[in-house]
């Protein structure tokens, strides 16, 4: 896992924005997957994303048939199932309560 800095668009000057970005050598098509996580769900969510899209991406049944575009479109539906699921929703606070100052 690398980061990355990106600009930001408000009409305020802000410093950029350091993202983690998460690389994935796909095995069968020999192809990076690229995600940015950004935030805009919270840093829960993101770290959320993170931990699970690659995964849910190589699961997907579009994966296995070869069609990428499907399977990330699956992938993202399936991670908003389980953000709203009762083991996603504890993951999150998990994330929540990680992060907070000790």
């Amino acid at each position: 896992m690398g980061h990355v800095e990106v600009g930001r668009w408000a009409a305020r000057q802000q410093p950029p924005l350091r993202m983690p970005l998460h690389l994935l050598r796909l095995p069968v098509h020999h192809a990076p997957l690229l995600a940015v996580f950004d935030g805009h769900g919270g840093r829960a969510v993101s770290q959320f994303c993170a931990a699970h899209l690659a995964q849910e991406f190589l699961a997907s049944p579009a994966y296995r048939r070869g069609d990428l575009a499907a399977a990330i479109t699956e992938a993202y539906y399936r991670l908003d199932e389980m953000l709203d699921s009762e083991a996603g929703k504890a993951e999150l606070r998990k994330f929540v309560s990680d992060a907070k100052p000790k």
